[in-house]
């Protein structure tokens, strides 16, 4: 068995990841570098910060006219629009448009562009990137053909392949008093929203779209999922939902697991 592990910033935050397998140090070293070229390559496209992403330059023009985007970043935004709807609209991109997401973010298929009705619209991949980015670390374990890995985002976004070393899963556990809910987790994601510290309303950071303000109904939200992209929007969109939301998007998604507190 050999192990390898990789550690560096990126979206705001710290990846890690750590492979064991029955191959060559070399051969881990190569899915290493295959794995960081893509998580940086993604944060070029989702990046609103970046004078060079793509995502900053489509804040920028698309109110003007029609911006034609990758094919990437408009897989992302059909992605993205179709959580906001599954999750009516608590889980938004556009969070801070006047408008609804749905109403004001028009994607042309056979054009491959973009174009924003309301001005006001600034996209801001924030709440779901390193869930896309984990969901592509995925597909490159299984190019790979990697069976065990274990990939954190940040120690909020957590991807798993297979088991540990030398138990039957990867043991997932979190530093608060109040968490007593040991996650097993083989070949599935997990996605937390909140905070662990107790004075919440200081820390609070998910705006909720139809209030237009920082409003937690949760201090911490931990969902299981088999895809890290739908688990953040899953998180994000509960930290702010009502009771009867709330159920709207449990119906809507197969939730393996969920605590709230």
């Amino acid at each position: 068995m050999i192990t390898e592990s990789l550690s560096f910033p990126a979206m705001n935050t710290y990846f890690e990841m750590f492979l064991w397998h029955h191959q060559t140090y070399a051969f881990l070293h190569e899915v290493c570098g295959e794995a960081q070229r893509q998580v940086l390559k993604l944060e070029q496209i989702l990046s609103r910060y970046n004078v060079d992403a793509e995502v900053y330059q489509l804040n920028r023009t698309a109110t003007e006219q029609p911006q034609r985007v990758s094919p990437v970043l408009f897989q992302y935004l059909e992605q993205s629009l179709r959580l906001c709807q599954q999750t009516q609209g608590l889980f938004n991109i556009g969070y801070c448009a006047d408008t609804a997401l749905t109403d004001c973010l028009h994607l042309d298929h056979s054009r491959s562009e973009a174009f924003f009705s309301d001005p006001s619209l600034q996209l801001d991949f924030g709440g779901i990137g390193k869930g896309i980015a984990l969901k592509k670390i995925a597909e490159i374990l299984d190019i790979y053909e990697i069976a065990h890995a274990f990939v954190s985002f940040g120690g909020s976004s957590i991807l798993t392949k297979g088991r540990h070393p030398y138990a039957d899963h990867w043991l997932f556990d979190l530093r608060n008093s109040e968490w007593d809910h040991p996650l097993p987790m083989t070949d599935s994601s997990l996605s937390i929203s909140g905070y662990q510290g107790q004075n919440h309303h200081q820390q609070q950071h998910i705006i909720n779209p139809e209030k237009k303000q920082k409003q937690h109904r949760h201090q911490l939200v931990v969902v299981q999922h088999h895809c890290p992209m739908e688990a953040e929007a899953i998180s994000t969109a509960l930290m702010v939902a009502d009771q009867g939301q709330r159920q709207h998007i449990l119906e809507a998604f197969e939730v393996e697991d969920l605590f709230l507190l």
